[in-house]
Parts: C-alpha cells; sequence; structure tokens
C-alpha cells in the first residue's frame, strides 16, 4: 500500500497539464437553465410554473445574498472550512486526507468546493462511477487555483451552490430547499442546512446516514446545542422517497395551457396576479364557475378562471340568450327605432292559441313596460318583441363579429362584448398580449353604449359606480376599469358572489362614474297613463319626447302566437 501511494505522489508531482479553459461567471450564469418554465403576470409575478425538463430538475438560479445565513455556515462547516484561506486547493487537507488514507485505509476526500465547482464546469473532470483518475485529479487542481484567478471568492460559492446534485434529480440549492422543505434558500433553518450539506456528500445515501452526517455538521455548527433528534426525523421524512418539485403559486392552469404550449421559455401575460388570485380565492370551492375580467379600454385579459380544470368553462358554451339583451337594445337605440322610454308590451302570450294557455314567459310586471325597465329586469318578452323589430341579416353578422351565438355563449365572448359597451361601443379582440390587440372596430355609437350603461347601473347596489346585468347562472357588470363576467353552473348565488368580488376590487381602485356624452339629451318624461314614475331620460338626438303613451298600432291585450 505504501508503496502504490509512493508512486501516485511522483505521478501528481511529476504531471505536467494545460490548464483547463474554464469560462467566466457571466458565462456560466447566462448558459443556465431552469428544468420549469413560468407563466408570469404583467408584472413578472409568477402565476403558474411546469416542469418541461425532468431528468434534470433545476429551479431559477439563487444569488448569494438569497441563501440563508445558516446554509452558507453548514455549507463550509461540511466541505470546506477553510475556503476564505486557500488559493483553491486545502494542501493541508490534501495532506492530512492522503495520511489517513494510507493508514487507515479510508477514502476520505479532501477536495474543496473551487476544485469541486472545477469538476462541474468541466467535462472532462466530470466524477466516474469509480471515482476520478489521478490524471482527472491533478488536471481538477490545476483548474481549481486557475478559477480563483479568474472568479471571486462569492462567484465560486454562488455557481457551486447553483449547479451541484443534492439528491436524486434535483440540482441546485434553489430546486433541492424547494423539494425537500418546500422553502425558499433564504427561508433554510439550521437542522435543514445541516441536512442538505450533508447531502453533498452523498447524494443518494440513505436517510438515517444523511440524519448522521448531518448531525455531525449540527455539532461542528452549535456544538451541544445540536437538536439531533430532530435532524433525524427530518431525514427520515424527506428523504425515504424520491424528492419532487413544489410547484407553485398554481393559479393560472388554463392560461398556463394555452400560452407555455410549444414554448421553452418563460412567458409574460396581461394577467394581473392581485386580480386573478381574486377570482381564485372567490370561486375555487365551486365544482362548476368560470370568470373573465377584462380591462375596459384595451380589452387585455387580465383575469381567467375555471373552476373545473379538465374541461375550461371559461371557453365551454353557456346557456346565455337573455344576456344578448343588452346587445338587442343597443341596435334597436342605434336605429333610432326605440328611446329608453318607450313602451314594450309585456302580456304574457298563450302558444298556439291552445285551451291550456301554455305561457312563454310570466313577468310579474304586467302589460306596458319602458325599455329601462325591460332591461333592468331582464324581462324575455320585450326583448323578443324588439329583436323581432331588427333586421336579421345584420344581427347575425353582428353575433358573428363579436364571436357570439343566439343562443349558448362562452364567457370570454360575452366578457368582451360587455366590455365594447363599456368602452363607449368600441369592440377591442380580448387577448392576453399586454396592451392589447390594436385591431378597432366602432360597433355602437358612444351615445347608444352609453344609454345601455345607465340603464344597467340602476341594478347597481354599492355606493361605486358600475353596471350590473344578472340571470341564470349569469352576472356580468363593468365599473370604471374592469370588466367582469362570471358563470355559475345551477346559478349558485351567482350575484352575491359577483358582487363579493367587485367589492374587493373596489378597494384598490375607485371607480367613479363616467361622463356622458355631450350630445345626449337628459329630459325630464312622464307617462300617460302613469305606468311608470316621471324621471329623467335619456335620449339620442331628435328622439327625445316629454310624454310617453303606448303605441296606437299595438294592443295591450294579449296576442297569439302562431
Amino acid at each position: 500500500m505504501y508503496k502504490y501511494a509512493g508512486l501516485c505522489l511522483v505521478f501528481l508531482l511529476s504531471t505536467s497539464s494545460l490548464a483547463a479553459n474554464l469560462p467566466a461567471f457571466k458565462t456560466v450564469r447566462a448558459q443556465y437553465t431552469s428544468s420549469t418554465i413560468q407563466l408570469l403576470d404583467r408584472n413578472n409575478i409568477v402565476l403558474h410554473q411546469q416542469i418541461i425538463h425532468h431528468q434534470q430538475q433545476r429551479l431559477a438560479w439563487v444569488q448569494l445574498n438569497e441563501l440563508s445565513p445558516a446554509l452558507l455556515n453548514a455549507l463550509l462547516v461540511s466541505e470546506d472550512q477553510r475556503f476564505y484561506q486557500h488559493q483553491g486547493v486545502d494542501w493541508r487537507a490534501i495532506a492530512g486526507a492522503a495520511w489517513e488514507n494510507l493508514v487507515h485505509n479510508t477514502h476520505r476526500g479532501a477536495s474543496t468546493l473551487t476544485m469541486q465547482l472545477a469538476g462541474l464546469l468541466v467535462p472532462s473532470l466530470n466524477r466516474s462511477a469509480g471515482g476520478r483518475t489521478y490524471s482527472q485529479k491533478w488536471r481538477q487542481i490545476k483548474a481549481a487555483q486557475q478559477l480563483e484567478h479568474i472568479w471571486s471568492k462569492s462567484q465560486i460559492l454562488e455557481a457551486y451552490l447553483n449547479l451541484v446534485d443534492f439528491r436524486g434529480q434535483i440540482i441546485g440549492i434553489n430546486a433541492a430547499s424547494n423539494a425537500l422543505f418546500d422553502k425558499t434558500p433564504s427561508q433554510i433553518n439550521d437542522d435543514e442546512a445541516s441536512i442538505l450539506s450533508a447531502l453533498l456528500r452523498g447524494p443518494n445515501a440513505k436517510a438515517d446516514i444523511v440524519a448522521q452526517r448531518a448531525c455531525g455538521v449540527a455539532r461542528q455548527l452549535k456544538q451541544n446545542s445540536a437538536n439531533c433528534l430532530a435532524i433525524q426525523q427530518i431525514s427520515l421524512a424527506t428523504l425515504t422517497t424520491p424528492p419532487t418539485l413544489n410547484l407553485h403559486p398554481q393559479i393560472a392552469p388554463e392560461v398556463a395551457q394555452l400560452l407555455l404550449k410549444n414554448t421553452q421559455k418563460n412567458v409574460i401575460s396581461s394577467l394581473d396576479y392581485t386580480l386573478q388570485n381574486s377570482l381564485v380565492q372567490h370561486l375555487d370551492h365551486l365544482p362548476l364557475a368560470a370568470a373573465v375580467i377584462l380591462d375596459n379600454s384595451t380589452a387585455e385579459i387580465l383575469a381567467y378562471f375555471s373552476s373545473d380544470h379538465s374541461s375550461n368553462q371559461v371557453t365551454n358554451p353557456h346557456d346565455s340568450e337573455t344576456m344578448l339583451q343588452p346587445l338587442i337594445y343597443a341596435s334597436a337605440l342605434t336605429q333610432k327605432q326605440y328611446t329608453a322610454a318607450s313602451l314594450l308590451d309585456n302580456t304574457p302570450r298563450i302558444y298556439n292559441n291552445t285551451p291550456a294557455a301554455i305561457y312563454l314567459d310570466y313577468s310579474p310586471v304586467p302589460n306596458w313596460v319602458s325599455l329601462r325597465t325591460a332591461l333592468s329586469n331582464t324581462l324575455n318578452l320585450p326583448a323578443q318583441q324588439v329583436l323581432n323589430s331588427l333586421d336579421t341579416n345584420s344581427w347575425n353578422k353582428l353575433l358573428l363579429h363579436l364571436n357570439l351565438n343566439t343562443g349558448e355563449n362562452t364567457v370570454l365572448a360575452l366578457a368582451n362584448a360587455y366590455q365594447m359597451l363599456a368602452y363607449r361601443g368600441v369592440y377591442r379582440p380580448a387577448s392576453f398580449h399586454i396592451g392589447g390587440l390594436k385591431t378597432r372596430d366602432s360597433i355602437y355609437p358612444a351615445n347608444s353604449a352609453a344609454i345601455i350603461n345607465d340603464i344597467l347601473t340602476s341594478n347597481a347596489s354599492t355606493p361605486a359606480y358600475h353596471t350590473l346585468i344578472t340571470s341564470d347562472s349569469w352576472a356580468i357588470g363593468s365599473d370604471a376599469h374592469y370588466t367582469m363576467a362570471l358563470w355559475i353552473a345551477h346559478g349558485d348565488d351567482v350575484l352575491n358572489a359577483w358582487l363579493n368580488i367587485e367589492n374587493e376590487l373596489l378597494q384598490h381602485t375607485p371607480s367613479p362614474a363616467p361622463k356622458l356624452p355631450s350630445k345626449l339629451i337628459k329630459r325630464l318624461i312622464r307617462f300617460e297613463p302613469a305606468i311608470e314614475a316621471p324621471r329623467i331620460e335619456l335620449f339620442l338626438p331628435d328622439t327625445d319626447l316629454s310624454v310617453i303613451k303606448p303605441p296606437k298600432a299595438v294592443s295591450a291585450m294579449s296576442a297569439v302566437m302562431d
């Protein structure tokens, strides 16, 4: 054994080799890639993460100042106590290890952190299953010395902790802290730091062996106050099964599925973390719910939620015929066929003139109602009456342009239509692009949109301004900044859910009422007979009246539908 060791020593001292071609610190950091990609909100806050490389699982690079002091202390005590004194090679440690290996036939190593980093940076120095050859070891020493000349001590520590294997497929201190303890490196405590540093000696050692080594590290750090029992319990709890990354937050899975598909890079979206999280907190307990929040001016999608992650309820169509009423009335107002004060027949109809008198609709409001009252209460008969007066081809073209249908519609399409009304009748397609798409189409004049919004404001039950219309499973409305569409299956208290979310939004963003267009006419009106109370009403130019009477050509009696 002594003869063999002597030959090895002669070999090391006599071997000459050129220094390794080591990369700069900036290059190493620039080439580092995480095994995950992230969906980011408009302010670069993480919304969702997903793994794209499963063989080597790494998280984002962390800087040295992002590590807990306990972690750095444990690392140095365990791996390189004279790190700040040597120049890449600890000759005292090497001499001690060589003597111990010769006398006691042990396998103690003496690689400094700098030497270990050199082995990670230079492929030809990679450690094989049988260990490094003597030639590799000598070149590793030379590379470590060179590394100390071109990198600072802080850079060496930072790179080492980001590149070193910890356990299984987990690489780097960020991934290790996350996978083992569901923490960031800055949150690691003394016991956890001892376990992490002990893993560096044997990443895949059994839990009890790691605990024993970690206890030794803790005793060096704390002397008599080391809690080895706690370390053993933590080791058994975290190391008996293969570690996996704890990816969070995960609050926008549907958007991640749309935007992270076929990409290897992080994606910045138009979503707002606060708004997205608000939808999750309010709606995630519901089995079937969907909601979208759009920016009124840009149609940027600020929040996008589906409680059913197996089937996207935001883009699935739902029965929503009643929710088209604002568009029906806006079209009629624009064509000056009706005004907000026009009286509409709300008498129940008989189907096919059968003796059973089967009603198509029932309403507590009898006979004549104004257009404002009809829309405020989402009455179906008046809406159908007005729809029948519209040109069918023009109406169908409008629905097609807005991605809408006569029966079932998606939450996103309806949100976009109501956002158009809030944006003075100008349509911009909803998108995840920051700033929105440049496409703009004027669907309604600002005057018509303002009257519809004014009618829907009458449903508001809070001091701040917002519009709101509800029906069955739907609640859709706009405040001064946002448009929110909410769908809940079976109508499980959809109104209160919408108001709760809106009230939370109003705490952060006050919502003053918008100014009415200057060309709108305000007129005091009265009805003859007194079907509704006198009020101030809004009119488009050349449509205003002071006295409103039922149309003479239409009877107030029940009409028969063939």
